[in-house]
């Protein structure tokens, strides 16, 4: 009995390394997507806005 209870005790001890593993893992991949898509989001939203700028200079500068 004892055997199969250390047994037991192992197999649910792998079991509970590897989801801490599995959630750590998860947990680290969609904190470093949300970061870079963060990143993006802004690049592009100040890429977007000197395009703007740029757009409306030239605008007014043909208009003057």
């Amino acid at each position: 009995m004892l055997g199969t209870a250390r047994f037991f005790f192992r197999e649910v001890l792998v079991v509970v390394v590897v989801v801490t593993v599995v959630v750590v893992v998860v947990v680290v991949v969609v904190v470093v997507v949300v970061v870079l898509v963060d990143v993006v989001v802004v690049v592009v939203a100040v890429v977007a806005v000197v395009v703007v700028v740029a757009a409306a200079a030239v605008v007014q500068s043909d208009h003057w």
